[in-house]
């Protein structure tokens, strides 16, 4: 669909609770939040874990450059800047649980999801931010593999 896009990426060797993603939101747009997913890719230990996908505030340090990918060929660039956090993520202070779009907690081995139903969706506003983020260490070190889906308005 025109003005979707997904942003992906697998942080290696992940055990401490931190940043996953990041995105930037310009003044010139909002986006819907469409789907979030972490899952686990090497380890087969039983594992709960606890992330959250919240709006931020502050000032990004780190991060590794990522490029939103269109679901739709031929659709124009984003305008949303993302990042990884294969190199940590610094300078943001996320929402709190209460305040979260969506947290909670799934077994490393399901594999972690946020799928609301349309009326659910968040809205992000202009020159805002969000992060993917684990809130608790994870006792077993393995490769995640997380992304975001979203879709740009205006």
């Amino acid at each position: 669909m025109r003005g979707v896009y997904k942003v992906r990426d697998t942080l290696t060797a992940v055990t401490t609770a931190k940043p996953l993603l990041y995105l930037a939101v310009p003044a010139t747009m909002v986006i819907e939040i469409l789907s979030a997913r972490i899952t686990c890719q090497d380890e087969d230990s039983s594992e709960q874990i606890l992330a959250t996908l919240a709006r931020a505030i502050g000032t990004v340090g780190g991060g590794d450059a990522l490029t939103p990918k269109p679901t739709e060929e031929l659709s124009s660039a984003s305008g949303v800047t993302a990042k990884g956090g294969n190199t940590a993520i610094t300078g943001m202070t996320q929402d709190t649980d209460h305040d979260a779009i969506f947290s909670g907690g799934a077994n490393k081995i399901a594999g972690w999801e946020y799928v609301p139903l349309p009326e659910e969706r968040e809205i992000v506003k202009p020159s805002d931010f969000v992060t993917l983020a684990t809130i608790d260490a994870i006792a077993n070190v393995g490769d995640l593999t997380v992304e975001i889906y979203f879709r740009e308005i205006g």
